[in-house]
């Protein structure tokens, strides 16, 4: 089983106007059924248009001690930034995970098991702007992964699976400014699978980012 699913934080510059760079700072953590997770990232906004991010992500399978520790980067280009004319934000994007996975079965097998995902991605959010300093931003984000896994035992054999998947994430963004160059944002998330054999889990996030510009 490959423990592989976005920690939703890619939608942080979406906060950020054209013609802004921004530092982001982010955690989150996300849950369903069979899979609980938390994580980070750091991310760096230019110019409004474009957000480069590193995540990592622990992961657990629950009732077993199956776990996963991911790190990579993404890339987000926002094709359309909000402004007082359009409040509308809209972003594609692409990113790159390695999991190295461990448990006690994998130990006493003497097998190590890693695994990698290719995500690419659609961001689009709508910006409602409640009061000076209170922003809400609707939105949602598709994404499709391709992903691998590999065990590999102590001579070197080696067997792989692959499962893409496709996943549509609905999320309600709040955010506060903190003051001129400082924005606050709490992003509490749904998301559903809709592409990939036995990927019909509905995962639960949230995520909470610190902004500075």
């Amino acid at each position: 089983m490959v423990i592989l699913f976005s920690m939703a934080l890619y939608s942080q510059g979406i906060i950020i106007q054209k013609g802004q760079n921004a530092f982001s700072i982010g955690a989150g953590y996300n849950a369903n059924e069979d899979v609980s997770a938390y994580g980070g990232n750091f991310a760096y906004t230019y110019d409004g248009l474009v957000t480069f991010s590193v995540n990592v992500r622990n992961a657990s399978v629950d009732d077993t001690d199956l776990s996963s520790l991911a790190i990579g980067p993404s890339v987000t280009f926002w094709a359309l930034k909000y402004n007082s004319r359009i409040p509308v934000s809209l972003g594609i994007g692409a990113g790159y995970e390695f999991d190295s996975f461990s448990s006690d079965a994998l130990d006493q097998a003497n097998l190590s098991a890693s695994g990698s995902s290719i995500p690419l991605y659609a961001i689009f959010g709508g910006h409602f702007r409640v009061s000076k300093s209170v922003q809400i931003v609707p939105g949602a984000n598709f994404e499709y992964a391709f992903t691998s896994m590999k065990l590999e035992d102590e001579a070197g054999n080696e067997t792989d699976f692959t499962d893409n998947h496709g996943d549509l994430s609905l999320f309600a963004g709040f955010a506060f400014d903190v003051s001129p160059n400082m924005i606050v944002t709490l992003s509490p998330n749904v998301t559903f699978g809709v592409i990939g054999d036995g990927n019909d889990a509905t995962t639960y996030s949230l995520g909470a980012t610190l902004n500075i510009k």
